[in-house]
């Protein structure tokens, strides 16, 4: 796999996480490693696919460019355009499969 396929497969990774996680503080504890369990590479390729995906600006890192903090705009357009993500990554991906609930709940009285 190239690392263009490798950033499209890790943006995905961190999507999901970036929509479903309810603590704003998880990027702290985002890092290489923690997702090395999860995706099941080696961790230079995992390295090297942050920094790509950082130099595209898709991804905010930290100063030590070690730990990520965020995704930028152009990174949520680009995983949430069909068009886009296939263009950027050479692969599609179904985001149907995702579940966030964005909906208000009312509080239970």
């Amino acid at each position: 796999m190239g690392i263009q396929k490798d950033a499209g497969e890790l943006l995905k990774v961190i999507y999901v996480k970036y929509i479903e996680h309810k603590d704003p503080y998880f990027w702290f504890k985002l890092d290489a490693e923690g997702l090395e369990g999860e995706l099941k590479w080696e961790l230079d390729r995992i390295k090297r696919t942050i920094l790509f995906l950082d130099d595209l600006k898709l991804i905010k890192l930290d100063e030590t460019s070690t730990i990520l903090i965020g995704m930028y705009p152009e990174g949520i357009i680009t995983i949430e355009n069909p068009d886009k993500f296939q263009k950027s990554f050479g692969f599609g991906i179904n985001l149907g499969i995702v579940k966030a609930d964005w909906a208000v709940k009312e509080k239970k009285k």
